[in-house]
């Protein structure tokens, strides 16, 4: 299930481009308004190491000026889930709450379109909205980070899908085959002082159509729930 949520800026109203962070607490915060930030850690839509939801990146009447996200009067940004009760609860928190805080702004919600995406058929085109994060942790604790040019990466891929489907649904994931195509971009973020390399690229995914879906709503690759891995639906 998708939900785009839209809001009301002050001209000139400003973000860094390392704004994941910041985004992923304001979520957080709209959940603890209804009482339910324990839940999403503890209970109900997610697992130890899987979130369940994903978030896109900000957009709207937009500039860039002195290395910042310059808004004029709005912004906008979509959030997604597998869990129905997850996007409830954000459409509940916002209806009793027409607001958001991001960094030191409460910023005023000026409309919330909801979606429900359906892909009925067996193989679709992506392209990734937030870069997609594939990596492993070595022996002496560091991270390694690879790019579509590495092998690792989409075994890294196959290997995450099947750990956060059986996760967060408590079923065996069925067989997928992932692959990409076209010219690829890195992006590098900051989050809370640890630099993340990602990708932006297109990719080719053959599953069932509930296992499209399942990618199409939390996100391919690591730490979707930090803004990472949203794909946009090219073809199906």
């Amino acid at each position: 299930m998708q939900i785009k949520l839209f809001f009301k800026t002050e001209p000139g109203f400003s973000l860094p481009f390392n704004y994941n962070h910041q985004l992923q607490s304001g979520i957080y915060r709209k959940l603890g308004e209804i009482g339910r930030s324990d839940f999403i850690h503890d209970v109900g839509y997610t697992s130890k190491h899987f979130k369940g939801f994903v978030f896109g990146s900000v957009n709207g009447d937009l500039s860039v000026k002195e290395k910042k996200l310059v808004f004029g009067k709005s912004l906008f940004f979509e959030l997604r889930s597998f869990s129905y009760e997850f996007c409830d609860d954000i459409q509940r928190s916002f209806e009793r709450f027409p607001y958001m805080k991001l960094f030191d702004t409460e910023l005023g919600l000026s409309d919330m379109k909801l979606g429900n995406v359906h892909i009925n058929s067996e193989r679709a085109e992506f392209c990734a909205q937030t870069p997609v994060i594939v990596h492993k942790r070595t022996q002496d604790g560091k991270t390694v980070y690879y790019s579509p040019d590495d092998e690792e990466f989409l075994p890294g891929l196959k290997e995450n899908f099947i750990k956060k489907y059986s996760a967060l649904t408590g079923k065996e994931a069925s067989g997928i085959s992932i692959d990409t195509f076209g010219n690829y971009k890195k992006t590098v973020t900051n989050y809370k002082g640890t630099w993340i390399n990602a990708y932006k690229t297109n990719f080719i995914i053959s599953g069932d159509s509930e296992s499209l879906e399942f990618i199409y709503n939390t996100g391919l690759g690591a730490k979707n729930s930090q803004g990472f891995g949203m794909l946009d639906l090219l073809q199906s």
